[in-house]
């Protein structure tokens, strides 16, 4: 930064930044290292070029010339490491000039002023920099004889140069002043515009300026340059336009010559004179600055590589305001200010799907009328109308693009594609668009599609004459084929599922399904139905046909209706589900005459109980009438539905008993505890149509655990003098209204007490004391006890508020029955030792003692240590 100061040394504004007259003058050089992180530059040498000064002073050098130049080193002198070899850990210091980050670094000046226009241009050349530079590398061969030699690289760290930084706008600036008439106009800026049509027209959606280092895009691009009057008389108006040269990567350079800038980068601007009119006769047309801009495109819209830029502004006179004329003697007195360079790289970018769009709804059938319908939506930052851009279109199948030449084109006409399927698509083809620009870049965008396959397989029975059609949508190219022939032999008397009565059969058909692909998984299937036309002359009115496998009929369709092809004949339809298989192979069975629907049972449930047992258990229990018996194959039908969850009872959990089973009990493992079931049973038929009428039916909630938060808070344990028992005593606290009783169990092991077995004891729930008695092995434990609460039902859970423990003790009896020695009732709790005196007459004496068990009892947790005992 450069300015000029007043005498404290402050930079001046307004008017007193433009110097004038010819008395000396003082000026201010800041150099500062700044950037988004730390930046401490070494040597950093600045260029201060001075021209039109009689004398000039200051950082330690004095004017020569008119036009001297000074090299300033801008920094404070440092001791730093210059080098240092990673490879020995060794480093080299020497002297430097350091510019710190963010410190401003300062240089102060006194000029003298000539006759005319003068002023000061600063300008950073280079600065060095510390650090692992490639140049500072070293590679040696370890080991030459090694095969392949083994290379080694040091990445030492060094000193090297740079010449620019990452915002070169603010590497320069200059201070300028007259002491007399001084003519100079000035180029401003130069700036790259671009994100118009391809016509030039719209606004720019990016402008990189001079000193900027950013790509540019190909395609439209405006160059714009401002100008200003800098010179000592605004009134002094100057005519003037600027040359563009614009030199392309193959080295061509070509010139635009302008004075305006109509459209592209507002605000628009009309040529005028620079400087101010003030009424001085003609034109009357003057404004301080101006502008002026050429639009590249078509021909001369930018391509790939690198460019150079240059604007050069052309001082043509003054108009002088006597004669009403152009003055062309008058020259600019300061032309270094009229010319601006940039290089900039120009890269293509590659055009954007947005979005892939299908219009069609639905499974895609390959024999559908309708065609399929695209859209596709793209996007180019190099041609923002889309106008540029060129769509194809393909089908791609098993890698291979089947080039759909009826779509595809320029700009939004080409996003858009019909095209009608076509067999050699199937059965799962990729739909491919390509997006190219002018330029060449494209990107494609995919839309994977399932195309099912449509057959319609026939057999005709030899003898019968009934076909067999079978009408496929699935995924495989492969042609599907049945085969339907007479069976060699009838049914009679045959009792169908559902129906009363005894009925034979007018016709048999072994059905096959297709040799190659048999029977087809329900995943590769879309639909399926089957049409059976069948002579009228083998019905006398009604029939009906079956199909059959081994012991199992199932009725395909029980009415025949009139062909609307041949009145001579009938038809049977079956829509097979969706989600199944395709048939495999079974017999079709058509019987002659009308179906009698067979009738419900008569007998039904007249006894019935649902009952909650331990740990979720549903217990069911039912009955009939002891005075009715059940038919053949009729069966008891149970379901056990959570209507809360399920409420149509869709999920719902259904078994079939046989006539002699009357109790089920559904595990816990299968229920929710506190779930409500609604459970039924009734009598049905082996096909399931059941007495609606005498249903068996309650609701039971599913109970596998104790509810509430009661527990026992035992308060202490204590020992009676013979050692028997423990007496255990505790408070309840909690809820603990589901709870029948509780239970205290006691083991060795804290972590894993059981509770429930031979070391429980089972109390009543308003008890709050009970006699345990103590084990009788001779040694030392400590017991832990622990409360359980019970409900009703026998579920259990642990209730303890805390944890209680006793230490248990029981010495060996070595007493002599009767002998009267010994000590019976001694105390011998705590931490009491036998006196000294006593150790050496033990001896090889064997003294015989009873030693009632001493108990300690501790109780930790649930309140911490005032709940501990020591007995």
């Amino acid at each position: 930064d450069l300015c000029w100061t007043d005498g404290a040394g402050v930079c001046e504004e307004g008017d007193r930044a433009v110097g004038t007259g010819t008395e000396s003058r003082q000026f201010l050089l800041t150099v500062t290292a700044d950037g988004s992180q730390n930046f401490d530059p070494r040597e950093v040498n600045v260029n201060l070029e001075l021209q039109g000064f009689d004398a000039a002073s200051g950082g330690g050098f004095d004017l020569g010339v008119d036009g001297d130049e000074w090299l300033v080193v801008a920094g404070n002198t440092q001791t730093v490491e210059v080098y240092r070899n990673t490879t020995t850990d060794t480093g080299t210091d020497d002297s430097r000039s350091v510019l710190a980050y963010q410190t401003a670094w300062t240089m102060t000046g006194t000029v003298t002023p000539g006759d005319g226009g003068y002023s000061i241009d600063a300008r950073l050349v280079d600065y060095t920099m510390y650090g692992q530079d490639p140049s500072c590398s070293e590679s040696w061969i370890d080991d030459p004889t090694a095969e392949p030699p083994v290379e080694l690289t040091s990445d030492n760290w060094c000193e090297f140069v740079e010449n620019n930084d990452d915002y070169s706008r603010t590497d320069s600036d200059d201070i300028y002043g007259f002491s007399a008439l001084f003519h100079d106009i000035r180029l401003q800026t130069l700036s790259v515009a671009q994100g118009y049509s391809a016509d030039g027209s719209g606004e720019p959606t990016s402008v990189v300026q001079d000193g900027m280092d950013l790509d540019l895009r190909v395609g439209t691009t405006l160059l714009h340059a401002t100008v200003g009057h800098f010179g000592s008389d605004i009134s002094k108006m100057v005519d003037w336009d600027v040359v563009f040269t614009v030199t392309s990567p193959d080295g061509t350079a070509t010139t635009y010559n302008t004075n305006d800038c109509p459209t592209g980068l507002a605000p628009a601007y009309t040529h005028k004179l620079l400087g101010a009119h003030n009424g001085q006769g003609t034109p009357q047309e003057a404004d301080v600055f101006g502008s002026a801009c050429v639009m590249l495109n078509n021909e001369n819209a930018l391509v790939v590589g690198e460019y150079t830029f240059e604007a050069n502004l052309n001082f043509l006179g003054v108009w002088d305001t006597t004669a009403e004329r152009l003055d062309e003697s008058v020259a600019d007195e300061k032309a270094s200010n009229n010319r601006k360079v940039m290089n900039l790289d120009v890269v293509n970018n590659q055009p954007s799907v947005l979005s892939m769009t299908m219009f069609n709804t639905g499974d895609l059938i390959v024999s559908q009328e309708a065609p399929l319908e695209f859209d596709v939506l793209a996007f180019d930052v190099d041609c923002i109308a889309g106008d540029c851009l060129t769509y194809t279109w393909a089908v791609e199948v098993s890698g291979v693009d089947n080039e759909l030449g009826m779509c595809g084109g320029v700009g939004a006409l080409g996003a858009q594609c019909t095209f009608q399927i076509l067999p050699e698509y199937m059965p799962a083809p990729r739909v491919k668009v390509t997006v190219t620009d002018d330029n060449g870049a494209s990107t494609s965008e995919y839309m994977d599609l399932t195309i099912w396959n449509d057959v319609t397989a026939e057999s005709t029975t030899a003898d019968s004459g009934i076909t067999v059609s079978y009408a496929l949508q699935y995924s495989s190219t492969t042609p599907y084929t049945i085969t339907a022939t007479d069976a060699g032999t009838g049914v009679t008397g045959m009792e169908l599922p559902g129906y009363s009565g005894q009925y034979d059969s007018v016709a048999v058909i072994d059905f096959a399904p297709d040799a190659q692909l048999g029977s087809l998984a329900a995943s590769g299937v879309l639909s399926q139905s089957m049409t059976f036309t069948v002579p009228s002359a083998l019905l006398d009115g009604d029939g009906s046909i079956w199909f059959n496998q081994g012991s199992m009929y199932q009725l395909i369709d029980g009415t025949a209706e009139a062909s609307t092809d041949d009145p001579t004949k009938v038809v049977f339809t079956w829509d097979l589900p969706a989600n199944e298989d395709t048939l495999s192979a079974g017999k079709f069975v058509l019987f002659g005459g009308e179906l009698d629907l067979a009738e419900a049972p008569t007998v039904g449930i007249t006894a019935f109980s649902a009952t909650a047992g331990k740990g979720g258990t549903l217990i069911v229990n039912w009955g009939i009438d002891a005075t009715q018996t059940m038919s053949l194959g009729d069966i008891f039908l149970l379901e056990i539905c959570d209507v809360a969850a399920d409420a149509d009872c869709m999920n719902s959990y259904v078994e079939a008993f046989a006539s002699d089973v009357k109790t089920y009990t559904r595990p816990g493992s299968f229920t929710t505890h506190g779930t409500t079931y609604t459970i039924s049973v009734k009598v049905c038929t082996e096909d399931r149509l059941c007495n609606d009428q005498q249903v068996g039916l309650g609701n039971v909630t599913a109970d596998s655990e104790v509810d509430g938060d009661g527990a026992m808070s035992i308060t202490s344990i204590t020992a009676p003098a013979n050692g028997d028992s423990f007496t255990v005593v505790w408070t309840s606290v909690g809820d603990d209204s589901d709870v029948a009783n509780w239970r205290i169990c006691y083991g060795t092991d804290k972590a894993n007490i059981r509770t429930s077995g031979d070391k429980c004891t089972t109390v009543g729930l308003t008890q709050n004391t009970v006699e345990i008695a103590q084990p009788t092995f001779t040694g030392t434990e400590t017991y832990h006890f622990v409360g359980v609460a019970v409900d009703a039902l026998g579920n259990s859970k642990l209730a303890n508020d805390g944890d209680a423990s006793a230490q248990y003790r029981r010495d060996a009896d070595f007493t002599n029955t009767d002998d009267g020695n010994g000590t019976v009732g001694e105390d011998v709790s705590g931490d009491s030792e036998l006196p000294s005196w006593t150790l050496p007459a033990i001896g090889g004496v064997v003294v015989a003692a009873i030693v009632i068990g001493a108990i300690i009892v501790t109780r930790g947790g649930g309140g911490g240590d005032d709940k501990d005992w020591d007995y």
